[in-house]
């Protein structure tokens, strides 16, 4: 554990009850539409007005109502925000606030105020306007403001009120902002709240405009004490704690800006610490005389600020946040992309960018006087500010109140911002903020809460081992920050975010560092694009070709160019090669000539209701709703099977691949198969051609997945529902496997109908992957490695041969993806390397995977097979036979022992045969039998329901026999438990 500093002035921040920055103008808004600079809101006009209560003797609140009566000794002008409270004294704090926002937006930001000369006395007791301990009914709050400005109202009737945008309310008494050891009998004190319009229509109802002023109205009240500082209990007797307001109007008027709270605001613990604005431990810092600046993110919301965005790798150069005499002309803020809603920010925070310590303006007893500090000591620290007295009106350096200097790192996500700003909660989920410090010292403990030896609670803060520079003596320091250090670069979902940042500088007042994007064997660009309404992608030379409803268009230099319109139907996937894009709308066959730029059409006497299919010359075939084949060569086209039409639409068209029988065609219609009622038509299917014996694959409308073999229909995994599927050789056996998702799970089914050694791959719970399966070979052995996505647009590579994840990923394009990915092998400079292109959202990412083997290969890219849309499997030449028969060590049953009602037989078969299992009981009776038929080549497996047999251990003999010319046995035992 960091050393932990124990400041107890700020132990907890009683958030919602007490200073919850209550509701943002514009929380409805977007992050991208609220980086507005807003003239008026950024013009801060405040009306103040000087409120006392009821006088009470109530042991529930500190004084008795009235101004200053809220110390039991006269402690002078010696303290901090000394006594009077009156007019002036609340002006020298709005004036610390003036100075505050002029310098840190670098005059964006003015604030001008009035405070009126009267003490309004307002009917009631303090504990009379207070919400109960740990409620969030503010409704006595609104009743409290009302009645201040009712009263405002009829002692200024000639007021123009609408000249002022907020209004502010300086009430006698401490706010009931902290919870400190002994500091009890505050449980009645108001709460230091912003109540925004919104908050009051939520007291008042959705008719709330305002309180009626003049003409005018009032429709907001901030609510703030005379001092935080109060008298608490010690074993010496009362001891002063000096605590001053500053921090508490500055982040109050940042309310009213639009800046959401950034400490957890359901517990009140810090969760940014001093490094930005709208934290306790910021508010507070320095005993609330002076917060740092506001962080990058919360300058970048309110538009003060433009991040220079990184999309290459390269070294940068990042100055002080701070104004200075002379810049360098550098950046201020970077920001690094994620994915569509995460990305980092990288600032420099320096503590003393003059180097000449820190310079305070103060006004003490009538004076205005400076005093400076080379460095912290005792009595001006963090932990204290004894030396000091009077009332701070401005600072040179606000961020002095920086836990330490050098390179801050931040990770935003604004899909967490934009769900949780309307209910204030950004960053109460600890695991997943929308504004985070990534803690350089690989401890996150900002926020954390620990117990010392002495029983005492202390809150983790952040410390000067919590920013990036050369020499962080940290342990965990590499003055790295990659996928696998700590803290890591992944995105939250754990994705690879393949962003390094690497070589940070020694601390200066110009910093800088080195940014990698992607890493060795991964790299990306992203392309903005006009929409996000896009259906099919693909990629040839270094252009792209979208799809967006029915039209073609063309990416090339991030420029879109429309190719065509009513390329395609909607519902039928374009086919394409490297030369030629085929798509079909209605009775018309678009070609598009890729090398040439030339666009052909072709219109045919009847509409097509097939998918396009290229053969290897060009040449392009579709099937129509009257049951006929036909192809089209450049702007001819004639009838393949104008004799043998068939009597309902041809659906899909898989092509043969024997090279000796030109152009032989599989056809799909409804009459095919007789599979199943209800099962209305084939969607798609993969033929496994001249392969003996022939095998099919289809997928039903009803999205039920069949074998269809010599022996007959298979349905894989019956109790799926699959959309979309894969076929590859994961065995290296020269036979296939079925590949599909279902949820969260990865399965493979053998061409038996078992599923494969080692599936389902297993993801975890809250993970939900798309029905698009695709393969690849990236990995160093022959085994092909099977791509993935989820729902949240995660790419996963699992290897075929181990099912482990591959390193690198998962990696993220940021939400879901829209279409099925383009995958293909591309080259440049004779480096070949997968390319994959992915839509999600507005954007088009590419992917550039760059594997250390040579034997690449693509072994299903979509659910027609190939781009081409032939719908078939080539047949594995190279691969290891498995010699042995009946290998004994690949018969064994699964679940065993058996707790179910059912257990599976498994056996391998060299060549197809018929296989009998007997089973026995220990006396040696026969229990049951069954005969079945094993798939040559293929893992097979036979379901033995075990529901009306006793608990026992029971025999299996396994006998496969392949006529006269081979045959195998074997003997396992079952346990059945019930």
């Amino acid at each position: 554990m960091k050393n932990i500093k124990k400041i107890w002035i700020f132990v907890l921040i009683l958030l919602c009850n007490t200073f919850a920055q209550q509701y943002l103008p514009e929380a409805n808004l977007t992050i991208s539409s609220k980086n507005v600079l807003n003239t008026s809101l950024n013009n801060v006009k405040i009306l103040a007005v000087m409120v006392e209560f009821q006088e009470d003797t109530d042991g529930a609140t500190f004084g008795n109502g009235k101004f200053g009566s809220i110390y039991k000794k006269n402690y002078g002008n010696k303290i901090i925000d000394p006594l009077p409270h009156d007019k002036l004294y609340f002006e020298n704090h709005l004036l610390f606030s003036k100075n505050y926002f002029s310098k840190v937006s670098e005059g964006k930001v003015t604030v001008d105020y009035t405070v009126l000369p009267n003490v309004i006395t307002v009917s009631k007791k303090m504990r009379e306007y207070s919400p109960l301990p740990k409620s969030n009914d503010f409704t006595n709050l609104g009743d409290f403001s009302k009645e201040v400005w009712q009263e405002v109202v009829t002692q200024n009737p000639n007021m123009d009120f609408s000249q002022f945008g907020l209004f502010v309310i300086f009430h006698a008494g401490v706010g009931r902002d902290v919870n400190l050891p002994g500091s009890l009998g505050n449980e009645r004190d108001l709460p230091s709240v912003y109540l925004s319009q919104n908050q009051l229509k939520k007291i008042y109802g959705a008719d709330f405009n305002g309180f009626p002023a003049n003409n005018s109205l009032i429709t907001n009240t901030v609510i703030l004490p005379e001092t935080e500082s109060r008298e608490i209990s010690s074993v010496t007797g009362d001891v002063l704690l000096e605590l001053s307001i500053n921090g508490l109007i500055v982040s109050s008027i940042a309310s009213h800006l639009g800046l959401p709270d950034l400490f957890d605001t359901n517990t009140g613990l810090s969760a940014i610490g001093r490094f930005g604005l709208m934290d306790g431990q910021a508010i507070f810092a320095y005993s609330g005389l002076f917060p740092p600046e506001p962080s990058a993110w919360e300058k970048i919301f309110l538009g003060w600020e433009t991040p220079i965005v990184i999309e290459n790798s390269g070294v940068y150069n990042l100055q002080s946040v701070a104004k200075i005499a002379s810049t360098f002309g550098d950046a201020k803020i970077y920001k690094i992309p994620i994915n569509n809603y995460e990305y980092f920010l990288v600032e420099n925070r320096q503590r003393d960018v003059n180097n000449d310590g820190i310079i305070l303006t103060i006004f003490d007893n009538g004076s205005i006087i400076t005093k400076s500090f080379p460095k912290d000591t005792t009595g001006f620290s963090i932990g204290g500010v004894d030396t000091l007295q009077g009332v701070i009106i401005d600072v040179d350096e606000y961020d002095w109140a920086v836990p330490g200097s050098g390179i801050v790192i931040w990770h935003i996500d604004e899909s967490v911002i934009n769900s949780k700003i309307a209910e204030n909660k950004i960053n109460t989920d600890k695991f997943h903020r929308g504004v985070d410090v990534e803690e350089a010292d690989g401890i996150q403990d900002i926020g954390e809460e620990f117990t010392t030896v002495f029983g005492d609670i202390v809150v983790g803060e952040g410390e000067a081992v919590d920013m990036w520079y050369l020499g962080n003596k940290s342990k965990l320091y590499k003055n790295r920050f990659t996928f696998d250090t700590k803290p890591n670069s992944l995105s939250y979902s754990g994705a690879n975010s393949l962003v390094t940042i690497s070589d940070f500088s020694d601390i200066s007042n110009r910093m800088s560092f080195r940014v990698t994007i992607g890493s060795d064997r991964i790299s990306y660009n992203v392309t903005n694009l006009l929409s996000d309404n896009y259906s099919y992608n693909l990629k040839v030379d270094d252009d792209y070709y979208l799809v967006k409803q029915r039209d073609l268009y063309k990416i090339s230099n991030n420029n879109e160019t429309l190719i065509a319109n009513n390329f395609t139907n909607e519902n039928l996937r374009p086919a394409f090669t490297l030369n030629t894009i085929a798509g079909c709308f209605n009775n018309i066959v678009n070609t598009y000539d890729v090398k040439n730029n030339l666009l052909l059409t072709v219109n045919l006497p009847e509409n097509i209701t097939s998918s396009p299919v290229i053969t290897e010359n060009g040449d392009v075939l579709i099937g129509t709703e009257n049951g006929k084949i036909i192809k089209v060569t450049n702007s001819n086209f004639y009838y393949v099977n104008y004799s043998n039409e068939l009597p309902h639409p041809i659906r899909q068209i898989s092509r043969d691949i024997t090279p000796l029988l030109y152009d032989t065609i599989g056809i799909l219609d409804q009459s095919d198969y007789s599979l199943n009622q209800g099962e209305k038509y084939i969607k798609y299917l993969i033929g496994q051609g001249q392969i003996n014996p022939p095998k099919n694959i289809v997928l039903t409308n009803f999205n039920r997945l069949f074998l269809v073999n010599e022996k007959g229909i298979i349905q894989i995994a019956p109790n799926s529902k699959i959309e979309d599927f894969c076929i590859v050789p994961l065995l290296n056996n020269g036979l296939f496997q079925i590949i599909f998702t279902e949820k969260n799970k990865v399965w493979a089914y053998n061409i038996s109908g078992s599923v494969c050694d080692g599936f389902p791959i297993i993801l975890d719970d809250d993970v939900t992957l798309e029905p698009f399966v695709q393969a690849i070979n990236y990995d160093e052995d022959k085994t092909p490695d099977i791509l993935v996505y989820d729902k949240k647009g995660l790419i996963y590579l699992f290897s075929g041969l181990n099912k482990k994840l591959i390193s690198g990923f998962p990696f993220s394009t940021g939400s879901q993806i829209a279409c099925i990915p383009y995958v293909n092998i591309d080259s440049l400079s004779g480096t070949k390397y997968y390319s994959i292109s992915a839509i999600s959202g507005n954007k088009l990412y590419t992917y550039s995977l760059y594997p250390n083997i040579n034997n690449m290969g693509l072994e299903f890219v979509g659910y027609y097979g190939k781009h081409s849309n032939d719908s078939r499997l080539l047949k594995q030449d190279n691969y290891e036979h498995q010699q042995e028969f009946f290998p004994e060590e690949r018969a064994y049953n699964w679940p065993n022992p058996v707790y179910g009602n059912s257990t599976f037989i498994r056996y391998y078969v060299k060549n197809s045969s018929n296989v009998n299992i007997k089973i026995f009981d220990l006396a040696g009776s026969l229990v049951d039998e069954i005969n079945t038929y094993g798939f040559g080549g293929s893992d097979n497996e036979v379901e033995w329901d075990v529901s009306e047999v006793q608990s026992g251990v029971y025999f299996a003999r396994i006998e496969a026999n392949e006529g006269s010319s081979n045959s195998g046995l074997k003997i396992i035992k079952i346990a059945v438990i019930k």
